[in-house]
């Protein structure tokens, strides 16, 4: 984020609270007051070829799921499936050697930058 400042005025910590505790209470406070602010976060989004095999598609589509993608169209190109979709760059790093273990060396990829999510 951008600009946004965060003061606390008074904090009264009893006898045995611990730094952890400290923390995770001062994060959900700053996380409601975002919230309350309709705060938007952004970062820059990818758009997203991967080809493999029919196969392994399942697996292909796992694998995006925990990279927060966004699948627009799923397509048939020759002998292999074309997933297109929409991914955060930063879920993107070290994809290429991630996609080549899961499916054995036998997918490709592109990406280019989108836009930002909002």
């Amino acid at each position: 984020m951008v600009g946004v400042t965060v003061m606390l005025h008074f904090l009264e910590v009893g006898r045995g609270t611990s730094d952890t505790i400290l923390t995770s209470a001062v994060a959900q406070c700053i996380k409601k007051i975002l919230v309350e602010a309709n705060t938007a976060l952004m970062e820059p989004v990818m758009s997203l070829e991967v080809v493999s095999g029919e196969e392994y598609l399942p697996t292909v589509l796992a694998d995006l799921s925990r990279r927060r993608t966004q699948i627009q169209h799923i397509r048939v190109r020759g002998n292999s499936k074309m997933v297109e979709a929409r991914t955060p760059l930063a879920e993107l790093l070290g994809y290429s050697k991630a996609l080549r273990t899961i499916i054995l060396k036998t997918a490709s990829f592109s990406m280019t930058r989108v836009t930002h999510f909002l």
